[in-house]
């Protein structure tokens, strides 16, 4: 049996490593900014390191970006300049990498000591799109007419930093992602891009209202001084860390009482005990194996969780057909979502559930939501896997489920849902 010297969760901490060591000779700190700068951004980019963030399903991100942003965009004067002379170029790939490798490393062993998840995936996806941004900002400042005048970067220029920063950032783990867990990797970009966008647009703005701060804030009596601008953009950074654990907050009360919602037809004796929930994680499992949008999957999640609540408002199910009972169920249980008044895309997943992938003599129904077909192959794997149910063995749920491929399943769903079991070790 082979070893393997490098696990899946190394690729990515390797690389940056590897990019950062290969930058460091290169790196010429201090040669065109006050000696204290680099310093300064070195501790700003650990502080923003520790600032997390909760975003959906679980992940989360720091800030650490922002003012690595702040460090690369020309704005920085020289040691004895006076404000009227900072036309300096910025700085390069190599010095942006560094200062973000020490800060990164600094904040590091602070979780460390704190017992923290050190999140190195993350962090080296941070660092690999810094870098990155740094060699295409690079390039666009030739670009920039007329840079010898003017202290502020161009609009080419930060067009471009924001353009790649996106880019970038949700195109180094999907490649991963693609490659080492086998994932379709245009779908899972899409949504990367979806969800990286609006963060990246914040961490750009706020790095480049830090480098057209701290030239200002900075010099007293046209000299370089104390870095109060560190101190300023702290407090915006503060800010946006309390509104997203606000959020993340509401949406957990909001899970939970959904997830409430849910108990009922397994307390009226309908379902059995913890269905809705099962169906709800693999069907939010199936949806990330598929790269569906993160947006897309809350509903996908909402509706697993309620794809049942039908049943509460029907007569006993013993005396009707099984079709009619689930398109009933279906209907019943999308009427019941709409009536809140929000969550229509909820609605219309729950009420299509009961829809086959497509009918005898047709093609595929193509206006089929994805997440109909997802939380149908869900919940009936789990009707024939469950052991207080059918209690097939996984295998033998999922060769039954293949004889339903041609109608009833979508296929894409059903190997999708193979992968997942895959990765649970049920397979």
């Amino acid at each position: 049996m082979r070893m393997r010297l490098v696990s899946k969760s190394s690729v990515l901490p390797a690389a940056a490593l590897l990019v950062t060591a290969g930058l460091a000779p290169w790196a010429r700190l201090g040669a065109a900014v006050p000696r204290w700068t680099p310093l300064a951004f070195i501790l700003f980019i650990a502080v923003a390191e520790l600032l997390e963030v909760s975003l959906p399903w679980g992940s989360s991100v720091t800030m650490g970006v922002a003012p690595a942003i702040g460090f690369m965009l020309p704005l920085t004067c020289r040691t004895g300049q006076t404000i009227t002379d900072c036309t300096t170029p910025g700085n390069g790939p190599a010095e942006v990498a560094v200062v973000f490798g020490i800060g990164a490393l600094l904040a590091l062993v602070i979780r460390a000591a704190r017992r923290k998840d050190l999140r190195l995936d993350s962090l080296a996806v941070q660092s690999l799109t810094i870098v990155a941004v740094a060699l295409v900002y690079a390039g666009a400042r030739h670009l920039e007419w007329p840079a010898h005048e003017s202290p502020f970067v161009s609009y080419v220029g930060i067009v471009a930093v924001a353009l790649s920063a996106i880019m970038i950032d949700a195109a180094i783990p999907s490649i991963k992602a693609a490659i080492v867990e086998r994932i379709p990797v245009l779908p899972l970009l899409g949504s990367r891009l979806r969800a990286s966008a609006p963060l990246q647009l914040a961490l750009v703005s706020v790095g480049s209202l830090l480098a057209l701060a701290h030239p200002t804030l900075d010099f007293v009596h046209g000299r370089a001084g104390f870095p109060w601008s560190f101190l300023l953009i702290l407090v915006p950074l503060f800010a946006t860390q309390y509104s997203f654990r606000q959020f993340a907050s509401i949406r957990k009360t909001y899970l939970q009482t959904i997830g409430a919602l849910a108990k009922v037809p397994e307390m009226a004796g309908y379902t059995e005990p913890g269905h809705s929930k099962r169906v709800a994680e693999l069907s939010v499992e199936i949806a990330q194996e598929m790269g569906v949008a993160a947006a897309k999957i809350e509903e996908i999640q909402y509706a697993a969780l309620l794809h049942d609540i039908g049943r509460v408002s029907l007569p006993d199910p013993e005396s009707a057909n099984e079709s009619t009972y689930r398109l009933q169920v279906a209907l019943e249980g999308a009427e019941i979502v709409k009536q809140t008044g929000y969550m229509p895309g909820v609605a219309s997943i729950i009420g299509h559930q009961h829809e086959p992938y497509r009918r005898r003599g047709q093609d595929q129904n193509k206006d089929l939501d994805v997440g109909a077909k997802i939380v149908k192959v869900a919940s009936a794997y789990d009707d024939l896997a469950n052991p207080d149910g059918l209690g097939h063995a996984p295998w033998d749920a999922l060769e039954r489920m293949h004889l339903g491929m041609a109608y009833e399943y979508d296929p894409t769903v059903i190997q999708s849902l193979t992968r997942v079991l895959e990765k649970r070790g049920a397979l």
